[in-house]
């Protein structure tokens, strides 16, 4: 887990809790507003987004931008006989991601 403070919310879901500290509201009180941007037509699956897109530009393949972004692979070859990456190499595909005037390794 990166976020080892976040709790499951009352159904068992991870994803409501990180919303909620990521964005809070409209109002500016989330991680988004404070640290990232004002503009309010952006929202977390505009990082996603953002992510998924950098990955595709520089030519990670489409298997492993899939795996990252939690969707599944309907392919009976790697979808249904290929086990997950293992954790190391899909941290090796995230190290790759750059952005001009943003330094990453900080964030973690």
């Amino acid at each position: 887990r990166l976020w080892m403070n976040l709790k499951q919310d009352s159904r068992g879901r991870w994803y409501r809790n990180f919303a909620n500290w990521f964005l809070k509201s409209n109002l500016g009180e989330g991680f988004l507003r404070m640290y990232v941007t004002k503009d309010d037509k952006k929202d977390f699956h505009s990082l996603r987004h953002t992510v998924l897109n950098t990955l595709k530009q520089i030519e990670v393949n489409e298997t492993m931008i899939a795996e990252i972004a939690g969707h599944s692979n309907s392919s009976i070859t790697t979808g249904r006989y290929g086990k997950s990456y293992d954790v190391s190499k899909l941290k090796d595909v995230i190290d790759l991601i750059q952005y001009e005037g943003v330094e990453l390794f900080k964030l973690s």
